[in-house]
């Protein structure tokens, strides 16, 4: 699962909520993005 640090168009940086090593931001086009269901 992912973060959403920022939204540029229809680009953004996402973010891991793991705080493990080696998880790095990167970007991703939003249309890409699947939500989690609850």
């Amino acid at each position: 699962m992912f973060t959403i640090a920022s939204i540029d168009g229809d680009e953004t940086l996402i973010e891991s909520i793991a705080s493990t090593p080696g998880t790095y931001p990167f970007h991703c086009k939003l249309k890409r993005l699947v939500p989690v269901e609850s």
